[in-house]
């Protein structure tokens, strides 16, 4: 009477060396795919909730050319050393993370109007969950007219259009 890690249905019947490649790859196989899918998630909530959040309210003042409080938000690696104040976000933490209190309390962003309560979640959620940062940085004008990616305000020139414009 054992554990089970992996269950598996085939319609055929395994085979010697099925039974041993699938002992050898243990109770490991199946933990590293759930990493593996849990590593993807918060890469994508990163791209389609955070980044776009960062973008729309805080790199206004806090990117590489304004950085008010020797704070750059636009990148992982200066986001994560932090400001003058010291390190702004604590992965896993988001009581120690200054950038959250700042937030929460409505102080942040300072200019425009506070985040939404959405908008506190996810970001107080992003922390909490490891603050994945999957981009090298965060460019502003991806996300400058819709905080939504599903909205595309790119759109191809009509024929009379584009004659007009060679022409």
């Amino acid at each position: 009477m054992g554990t089970f890690y992996l269950l598996a249905v085939y319609s055929r019947r395994s085979t010697a060396p099925d039974v041993t490649q699938n002992f050898k790859a243990g109770a490991r196989a199946g933990i590293q795919t759930r990493i593996a899918v849990t590593e993807r998630r918060q890469q994508l909530f990163f791209d389609t909730r955070i980044a776009p959040l960062l973008a729309n309210n805080h790199l206004d003042c806090h990117d590489s050319s304004s950085h008010t409080g020797q704070l750059d938000l636009s990148r992982k690696l200066t986001a994560m050393a932090g400001g003058e104040t010291g390190k702004v976000i604590v992965p896993g933490t988001s009581a120690e993370s200054l950038l959250w209190e700042l937030v929460e309390s409505g102080e942040m962003p300072a200019e425009g109007d506070p985040l939404s309560a959405e908008q506190k979640k996810l970001l107080k959620q992003w922390i909490d969950d490891g603050a994945t940062w999957s981009l090298d940085l965060i460019d502003p004008a991806v996300y400058l007219h819709n905080e939504s990616a599903s909205t595309n305000w790119v759109r191809r020139l009509t024929l009379p259009e584009y004659i007009e414009t060679v022409l």
